[in-house]
């Protein structure tokens, strides 16, 4: 470390023995220009930029200066050698009597001290007591025009003194005008900064108000695309609800074709009732020749209550036929629409897939325009710094000016030659300095105003931008209501064919309930008829038994019983009786089926036709309620109840 230090000391010791400065006293009288010699060694080599400054004892860095002159390497005063300078300092700007002790040091265009001077201060003179001590001291003897001559010298210096007065007075009236220029620059200056910071606000509120466009258009977006998966959803609803309605047509069509098929088989029993009725009237026109009266008018009036009977289901027969074909139109019609809509939602289809991209593409597109509008807002802020920093810079160089214009006046006023010349140096290197700024921040400016231009440009082509994208989701919203617009239409006609299926189904229901209630009354003409060929049976027994009597019968017992008459007709017969049934029914064909749903018994049914009874009923799926009377709608709240 010792080393390191003693090492760093030696550097520092050797650098400042490279300017060496002679005739430093011990003293300056304040108020006087100093004349400052030094020497330089061959170890620097002198640059414009290289300056001498005076700086108190105890400094610690090079901006402690107290004031500095700049360097001029042709000036050459005293014709020695040219390592030898010397550099004025004017008493204005040196420091007063104040007991402190300066030192100069010269210190090169790097910013690194180069050479140091012994110290020195500012004061009095001793001197100055010491000579008019010995003046009181000494004699001298003069002549009366030598004493004239002084008194007339020293009226002249004391009208000079008052001419001085009064320059200073004017010069201090020109000095509170500069201050009062000063001040209106100030106040000018105060009053760009304002604007500035108006115009940068304004700014700010304009950049605030662009991040609101973007993110309404960040709204609109999202909810354009909200919009496209509803609509999506939508048609995804559409379709299951075509499949649904497929189905409940493809169940209609079943049911039909069984209602057809029930039909058919009523067509046949109509035609066997027929066949029947024929061969009962003409068991009638046989029995009349056999029967008593009372007989022949009995058979004739069961007959004609059968016929009767027989009337009324043929009309609900033909009113059944005209309703199931009038079903079948209908079905027709809804199966056309059904096409229809299918082929409209087949051609929305590839228009909502061209939304889809349209959309993902205009995301797109303002997530590039977002990127430019931040990178160009980034390089406006760079802008406005830079042009802040350059509109100091020329207030900076306005004030210069202005200086140095008060300064050339002040020194033309008072007649300085040597202090102005000094002075016009310092104020020569200063201005070419500051014109070197100058024109560094005008190319500077230059540029920035291009790149700002530039970037004007890309904002006015990403609002061009904006408005076409704009257009844009104008047209998908108008494109997307129109298609809102046709999916509720869909659906109003979808709610339309639901009920005109309701209608159907419980049209439907109504025929099933009149086929059960025709099958019924089948029933009961079939049993009507099988009671009339058992009395027909009987009547044609009677008369035979009556006209052979058995004479090995008991006389308390003469006439036979039913079963009796009838073996005795069958064995009479040599090939049986042609109208006698082929056997009685038993026991478990005459059985009645029960509904499990209404508990209704349906006597002479099958078991098909007893599940299809079954299945026309609309069960509660939860608490097995029958609800056949309610309406669609209050049949879903009743099931969506037991599900809450």
């Amino acid at each position: 470390m010792e080393s390191v230090e003693s090492a760093a000391n030696m550097e520092l010791s050797t650098t400042f023995s490279q300017v060496v400065f002679q005739e430093i006293p011990h003293s300056y009288a304040p108020n006087i220009a100093v004349t400052c010699s030094y020497t330089l060694t061959a170890a620097i080599q002198q640059n414009p930029r290289d300056w001498v400054g005076i700086f108190k004892v105890g400094w610690s860095t090079t901006k402690d200066y107290y004031t500095f002159v700049w360097i001029e390497p042709s000036l050459d005063l005293i014709k020695q050698d040219a390592n030898k300078k010397q550099v004025l300092f004017s008493a204005y700007y040196l420091p007063k009597d104040d007991a402190e002790f300066y030192q100069f040091c010269y210190i090169d265009s790097n910013g690194q001290v180069r050479g140091a001077s012994t110290p020195f201060c500012f004061k009095t003179s001793g001197e100055q007591s010491t000579d008019g001590s010995l003046e009181n001291d000494l004699l001298v003897i003069t002549t009366q025009e030598k004493v004239e001559q002084r008194e007339r010298e020293k009226e002249e210096m004391v009208m000079e003194l008052g001419q001085l007065k009064e320059q200073n007075e004017i010069l201090r009236g020109v000095l509170k005008e500069q201050q009062q220029e000063i001040d209106c620059l100030k106040l000018s200056n105060e009053e760009l900064y304002k604007a500035d910071l108006e115009k940068q606000q304004q700014k700010s509120r304009e950049h605030e108000q662009l991040t609101q466009k973007a993110k309404s258009m960040e709204d609109s977006r999202k909810g354009q695309e909200e919009q496209v998966v509803q609509s999506e959803r939508e048609k995804e609803e559409l379709a299951m609800e075509l499949g649904q309605l497929k189905e409940q047509n493809e169940t209609l069509t079943r049911a039909l074709k069984e209602q057809q098929q029930e039909i058919d088989r009523l067509k046949e029993s109509k035609e066997e009732l027929a066949q029947v009725v024929s061969k009962l009237e003409q068991q009638q026109q046989n029995a009349r020749e056999h029967e008593e009266l009372t007989q022949k008018d009995k058979s004739m009036d069961e007959s004609h209550t059968g016929q009767e009977s027989l009337t009324p289901i043929c009309e609900k027969y033909e009113r059944a036929l005209s309703k199931i074909k009038q079903l079948k139109k209908e079905l027709e019609e809804l199966k056309e629409k059904v096409e229809v809509q299918s082929v409209e939602i087949a051609q929305l289809s590839p228009s909502l897939r061209d939304f889809e991209q349209e959309s993902y593409r205009l995301k797109d597109h303002i997530q590039l325009l977002q990127v430019d509008l931040q990178s160009s807002e980034k390089e406006k802020a760079k802008l406005s710094v830079e042009l802040r920093k350059l509109r100091g810079l020329t207030l900076d160089l306005d004030d210069l000016k202005t200086e140095n214009k008060a300064l050339h006046r002040s020194l033309s006023e008072q007649g300085h030659q040597p202090q102005q010349e000094m002075v016009d140096s310092d104020l020569k290197v200063q201005y070419q300095a500051l014109l070197g700024q100058l024109q560094e921040a005008r190319t500077q400016l230059h540029q920035e105003l291009q790149a700002s231009n530039n970037t004007r440009r890309r904002a006015e082509q990403a609002e061009g931008e904006l408005v076409k994208v704009n257009e844009c989701t104008n047209i998908i919203v108008m494109r997307s209501t129109q298609a809102e617009q046709k999916s509720r239409k869909l659906e109003i006609q979808l709610l339309e064919f639901h009920r005109l299926i309701e209608e159907k189904e419980s049209m439907a229901e109504i025929a099933k309930v009149e086929k059960e209630e025709l099958s019924r009354e089948n029933q009961d003409l079939k049993r009507n008829v099988e009671r009339l060929r058992k009395e027909f049976a009987d009547i044609q027994v009677a008369p035979v038994s009556m006209q052979h009597p058995n004479p090995y019968g008991s006389s308390t017992d003469p006439t036979p019983t039913e079963e009796q008459q009838q073996d005795t007709l069958a064995a009479s017969l040599h090939f049986g009786n042609p109208y006698e049934t082929p056997g009685p029914a038993t026991n478990a064909e005459e059985l009645s089926l029960t509904c499990r749903h209404c508990h209704e018994c349906f006597p002479g049914i099958t078991p098909n036709e007893l599940e299809l009874h079954e299945d026309s009923h609309r069960v509660c799926p939860f608490c097995t309620l029958i609800c056949d009377g309610m309406e669609q709608t209050k049949y879903e709240e009743h099931v969506y109840s037991h599900e809450v």
